[in-house]
């Protein structure tokens, strides 16, 4: 199932889902993370997001005209709209 919030359809399974996980005890929630955050650092998972972070801050404050125009149309009509104008560059 797609929950990304691309199709609202499935609002009412997002809710119930996040109602069922509200109620986990947090001892028991945190049992569960430890072992799903291990994987995830033995995958080098958490190394790829903290070496994204000087990516991304270089990236989010370069001068090229795309990411000026990007950073323009964020301020003037939201993120959605800039997503949609950057998308819309690498159609063929």
């Amino acid at each position: 199932m797609d929950y990304s919030g691309k199709n609202n359809s499935y609002r009412g399974e997002k809710d119930t889902l996040a109602l069922n996980i509200a109620y986990v005890p947090p001892t028991i929630m945190r049992l569960t993370k430890v072992p799903n955050n291990k994987t995830f650092e033995i995958m080098g998972f958490f190394s790829v997001l903290r070496a994204n972070v000087d990516f991304s801050s270089i990236l989010h404050v370069a001068d090229e005209p795309e990411q000026l125009e990007f950073n323009n149309i964020v301020r003037e009509r939201g993120l959605k709209a800039a997503l949609e104008w950057r998308e819309g560059l690498y159609n063929i």
